[in-house]
């Protein structure tokens, strides 16, 4: 089973130095390491940055790492991750993805048993499965699968550890679609699947992953295998993704897109009546208590504006 592993990302390439050297570490390396560079850069940024590389890992895996930036390949910076993630897959060359996130890291054994449990599912279900590891953050450990919608409440309801099942001896379970800053599956499956280029960010892995499981794919959590995120401390606003004038318009409009791409008529009828009212007055009323002046003024105007286009 070889792999390549994508990597989006808009920080410094010191910032993604933990992740490459947690990549590094794998007892079961990657046939290459495909960083998409989400930024505008000069040539001297672009030296710098392969520098750096050349600085900090070891040689056996520099030759496996790929740059893709505007300077280097037909890429458009600014297109949003689902663009991103999309560019990664499409050059990559090995028959499995790992996608992961620049501010995650994991064990050196982790792609060993990633795959050791992704052949015992493949066994159990007889197709290829979408797996999706447990985050370990804030020195706690959450699933980020979720097992429905609320179209009451406008809120997707968290998968339990209980509903987790045993194949083999790894301790799983299936979910519906995910939030998530790891996944990892057959290339085939992102092929048909890709994520939506119209959603550049925030809801764009809930409806890709949702899309792998209509489709009859099992996706699953992994409740043995631990993706550590580093991620700073944030502010409510922030945790709500309304933290700026173009992530509350993102959020408003995109929880829409999710409904109407998801929800049966049924649904759709709950959510558009109870559901889309009380979950922007939620939204409205965390802008109006965590922020003031100005800015309280700019993010009303975006999740209302999002929430009419």
């Amino acid at each position: 089973m070889q792999y390549s592993v994508v990597i989006p990302t808009n920080r410094s390439i010191a910032s993604v130095l933990p992740t490459l050297q947690s990549l590094q570490d794998q007892t079961f390396t990657p046939k290459e390491i495909i960083i998409v560079y989400d930024k505008i850069l000069t040539q001297h940024d672009y030296d710098t940055m392969v520098h750096i590389i050349h600085q900090n890992i070891q040689t056996g895996l520099i030759d496996r790492i790929i740059l893709i930036t505007h300077l280097t390949h037909d890429f458009d910076p600014g297109k949003g991750v689902s663009y991103v993630r999309n560019t990664g897959i499409r050059y990559s060359t090995a028959g499995y993805l790992l996608l992961i996130d620049d501010d995650n890291t994991i064990a050196s054994d982790f792609m060993q048993r990633m795959a050791e449990i992704c052949l015992l599912i493949q066994n159990t279900y007889h197709t290829y499965p979408l797996c999706v590891p447990t985050e370990y953050h804030k020195q706690s450990i959450r699933s980020r699968g979720y097992r429905t919608f609320s179209y009451l409440f406008g809120l997707p309801i968290p998968y339990h550890e209980e509903r987790g099942f045993m194949i083999g001896k790894e301790y799983v379970g299936k979910i519906q679609f995910s939030s998530s800053n790891c996944l990892f599956g057959h290339k085939s499956i992102f092929v048909a699947h890709p994520f939506d280029e119209s959603i550049p960010f925030i809801y764009e892995d809930f409806i890709m992953t949702a899309d792998v499981h209509r489709a009859g794919i099992p996706v699953m959590i992994l409740h043995s295998l631990i993706v550590n995120h580093h991620m700073r401390t944030k502010t409510i606003l922030e945790q709500s993704y309304i933290n700026t004038t173009i992530h509350a318009y993102r959020k408003a409009k995109n929880r829409i897109v999710f409904v109407r791409t998801l929800g049966n008529s049924f649904q759709k009828i709950v959510y558009f009546s109870i559901g889309l009212p009380l979950h922007t007055i939620a939204l409205l009323l965390k802008v109006v208590r965590y922020s003031a002046g100005r800015q309280r003024r700019k993010l009303c105007a975006a999740i209302l504006h999002g929430t009419w286009d």
